[in-house]
């Protein structure tokens, strides 16, 4: 549910569809229409991951995802989940703006095991 902030519209024009990351997670900052002045902050959901294929003969794995079109986001691996989590960065694309965004790890002949995951920079 969207948190409605009240604001004169002369701030608002200048926010107008905004995308922010803090902590890993994801916001729009939208406004209402011209009869309207409220600032609308939404949490955008984590992109879904819609494929993964491994590809160039066994040596990278792609993986497409369904996210928010122009929002930034990062595929992180892990050789473990166990505690602390050693997550590292692989690939930060920008989703397209349909929402699709498309990663590939060029590195998998060099791990046994890794575990993915998709979070916003």
């Amino acid at each position: 549910m969207p948190c409605i902030f009240s604001r004169r519209k002369v701030e608002i024009e200048a926010i107008s569809n905004f995308l922010f990351a803090t902590d890993g997670l994801v916001f729009q900052i939208t406004y209402g229409s011209n009869s309207q002045q409220n600032v609308v902050l939404t949490r955008v959901a984590t992109p879904a991951v819609s494929e993964m294929m491994a590809g160039g003969s066994g040596t990278q794995l792609r993986v497409q995802a369904q996210g928010v079109g122009g929002a930034r986001y990062v595929l992180e691996a892990t050789p473990h989940l166990n505690s602390p989590i050693p997550w590292q960065p692989i690939e930060t694309n920008e989703a397209k703006p349909s929402g699709l965004v498309l990663f590939t790890d060029r590195s998998l002949p060099l791990n046994a095991q890794r575990f993915y995951r998709i979070a916003s920079p």
